[in-house]
């Protein structure tokens, strides 16, 4: 199976020009913070959907420091990685005296707002073990881990109550749906639609929790160090659902294999959603949160085409993890 991590470290060669960027903004760090001694780049990270503007490098010292350097050359005025700086220095105080929990140091922030730096931590990330572990305890301390990270996140300001809106997850099936030809049949995508509608009469008038959430809580973005997670990359951070930031994370289950018995209603492994919530403690609505989690598996499905399926063999991994998840899942309505 082809994973994120894989996928960074071997396929990613920058062009000439995008390499001359990147030195020209290590130049820039190496001034601004008097390094001296020579270093290397490794580029780790290419944006899908910014390939020609957001990259990520791995930059090693001849002292053996590391650093990333996050790069972002969109033509327009762009706010997001200094927001994400201003993000991270707030974050670091919050997370500071919380043990077993961290976010990456921010290090400098460049002027033009193009470029930031912060520590690099040599770890894999959840995903990773997540994807790979022989073992479903290993991958179950994962989920308690990520959990505990998430609790303390959320913990950084007071939660506010507010309606459950769903429309949204209508309007982006329907856009899943006409933007090609997906691999699911109708036959299976249509009353699992007409379910979710059934569904959402039982829940609609459910309160749930607005949080500060990380918006982008999937497992790449949390290394899993010895005795430590630590969050990154928090350019999509935002107030909404705490719901939302732990189906970022929980959705990634669908890479684990299971007994379709321990499936539940959500479409995640009951023992790895149990080992989740060890840690996170916060008040949620399951009801909610569990047909979030399937909406959003209907919504990745949908997004695989048949071209899509047909030219890509990760592509058709994740199509069948998928469908057999979505399947099992809605065998049981969601009733609050």
């Amino acid at each position: 199976m082809r994973t994120v991590e894989q996928i960074s470290e071997t396929m990613i060669k920058p062009s000439p020009a995008e390499l001359q960027i990147a030195q020209q903004f290590l130049s820039e760090f190496r001034d601004a913070r008097n390094i001296d001694g020579d270093m290397s780049m490794t580029c780790i990270y290419r944006s899908a959907d910014f390939s020609d503007e957001r990259l990520v490098y791995r930059v090693t010292t001849s002292h053996d420091t590391e650093y990333a350097l996050k790069i972002d050359v969109a033509p327009a005025p762009n706010p997001r990685l200094s927001d994400e700086f201003k993000v991270l220095t707030r974050l670091v105080p919050h997370f500071e005296h919380r043990a077993e929990v961290d976010v990456v140091k921010p290090l400098y922030l460049s002027p033009s707002a193009r470029f930031l730096v912060t520590e690099f931590v040599d770890h894999k990330t959840a995903t990773h073990h997540i994807f790979n572990s022989k073992k479903d305890a290993q991958a179950g301390q994962m989920y308690r881990r990520a959990g505990h990270w998430l609790h303390e996140l959320h913990d950084i300001d007071p939660p506010s109550k507010t309606r459950f809106w769903f429309d949204w997850m209508f309007e982006a099936i329907e856009e899943k749906l006409s933007a090609g030809l997906p691999m699911m049949p109708a036959s299976d995508y249509r009353p699992m639609i007409e379910q979710m509608k059934r569904d959402v009469e039982c829940i609609k008038q459910f309160k749930a929790f607005k949080r500060y959430c990380h918006g982008d809580f999937h497992g790449e973005n949390l290394i899993m160090g010895r005795g430590t997670a630590f969050g990154l990359d928090f350019t999509e951070h935002r107030v909404k659902l705490g719901e939302y930031d732990i189906v970022d994370f929980l959705k990634g289950d669908v890479y684990r294999s299971g007994n379709p018995l321990d499936v539940d209603r959500s479409g995640i492994l009951r023992s790895n959603k149990e080992m989740f919530f060890k840690r996170y403690k916060h008040r949620i609505n399951m009801a909610i949160l569990d047909y979030c989690i399937r909406a959003r598996m209907l919504i990745d499905c949908l997004h695989i085409t048949q071209n899509m399926y047909k030219a890509d063999e990760f592509q058709r991994t994740k199509y069948r993890n998928l469908h057999n998840r979505l399947t099992l899942a809605f065998r049981t309505p969601i009733e609050g």
